[in-house]
């Protein structure tokens, strides 16, 4: 019972502020008759209403807020405080079967991408000497996993231009013919080498 009672504090404190507004209302009715308040009146009759309406009001609502917070009380520590929070174990900490090297990560974009790793530096081409991605090729890349995945090719044709719009002149047509060759290859579902960008 005195845990509906305070589950349904807002309710409980409500009534108890209507009957000891009712009985504020009667016992420290407003002061018409003060002199101050009668002058209000004549000079300034919509504020000496504004006053009559905000006294009578307060005379409901501050009991309210003071109930609220009384049967708040009791409702936080008396409802909460018995609860007891069970925490339940972690499952242990799986042991580790394999060491992982840096090599291990590395991104593998396509499947020519093989063919790079192996080529000799010193054979020319488009690869650097380290066998990493020039950033055109990367845009290719980003360009083909997010078409791949059903990504919207205005929405990554304006991530590649926002990327490269210091680097390119018109980044704009750079990331369009970057997305649109791509597009071409996958409807073809070839698995060649990179074609070329702008």
């Amino acid at each position: 019972m005195i845990q509906r009672i305070l589950s349904s504090k807002n309710f409980v404190a409500c009534l108890l502020a209507a009957v000891m507004g009712m009985a504020l209302y009667f016992k420290l009715p407003f002061p018409a008759e003060n002199a101050f308040l009668q002058l209000m009146a004549l000079q300034a009759p919509f504020v000496h209403e504004g006053l009559f309406y905000s006294y009578n009001h307060f005379l409901f609502t501050t009991p309210y807020i003071a109930y609220l917070i009384v049967l708040s009380g009791p409702y936080v520590f008396g409802l909460t405080l018995h609860k007891k929070i069970r925490v339940g174990e972690l499952p242990p900490y799986p042991e580790a079967t394999q060491i992982y090297h840096v090599d291990d990560f590395k991104l593998k974009t396509d499947a020519h991408d093989d063919h790079r790793d192996r080529q000799d530096p010193h054979e020319g081409g488009r690869g650097n000497p380290h066998g990493d991605l020039s950033q055109s090729e990367r845009d290719w890349a980003f360009a083909k996993l997010a078409l791949a995945r059903g990504d919207d090719p205005e929405e990554v044709i304006r991530r590649i231009a926002d990327y490269r719009g210091d680097e390119k002149d018109d980044p704009i047509y750079y990331a369009r013919l970057t997305v649109m060759k791509t597009q071409a290859q996958l409807e073809k579902g070839s698995d060649g080498a990179q074609p070329e960008t702008a």
